[in-house]
């Protein structure tokens, strides 16, 4: 593993610490707040790779060449669908949440929901997938497949 990815996967295990401290009073209390969602949105993109900033988000390019991202937000079908696919234009299904996430405080986060290719959908993909592979094997092939997709911002381009 190279010294750029070990520090991303630092920072991405830093992170997912520091979220789970914050939210240990809520799940001794048995509290599992939902976020609110304020809005569900379908856009067509092509998906160029993730980056590691709070959280991990995946970056996609629209046909104007926008960059848009979306964070990874427990949602392992469609964050694994899009690694296996990048490169590949795609139908991206996203929701804006009323945070969840207590760093965020009010304000809204854009969270990657699921992704389809023509008629092929994330969530069945990867049930067939995790079928063949086995559940344990298949998330070891494609959290690394995530991790090897993981690039600085600075490196994303639409161009």
């Amino acid at each position: 593993m190279s010294a750029r990815k070990k520090q991303l996967y630092q920072a991405a295990v830093l992170a997912t610490l520091i979220l789970v401290v914050h939210n240990i009073p809520n799940l001794l209390a048995g509290e599992h707040p939902e976020p609110e969602v304020l809005e569900e949105a379908e856009i067509r993109a092509r998906f160029v790779g993730f980056f590691a900033g709070d959280y991990v988000y995946a970056a996609f390019c629209t046909p104007n060449d926008s960059l848009v991202s979306f964070m990874l937000y427990g949602n392992a079908d469609a964050d694994y669908f899009v690694a296996a696919h990048i490169g590949s234009d795609m139908h991206i299904t996203y929701q804006v949440l009323k945070s969840g996430v207590r760093e965020a405080g009010d304000w809204p986060i854009e969270v990657l929901v699921s992704a389809r290719i023509n008629d092929m959908r994330s969530d069945s993909w990867w049930e067939s997938v995790s079928e063949q592979m086995g559940w344990y094997r298949a998330g070891k092939v494609f959290n690394a497949l995530v991790d090897s997709l993981t690039l600085g911002y600075d490196r994303i381009d639409c161009r």
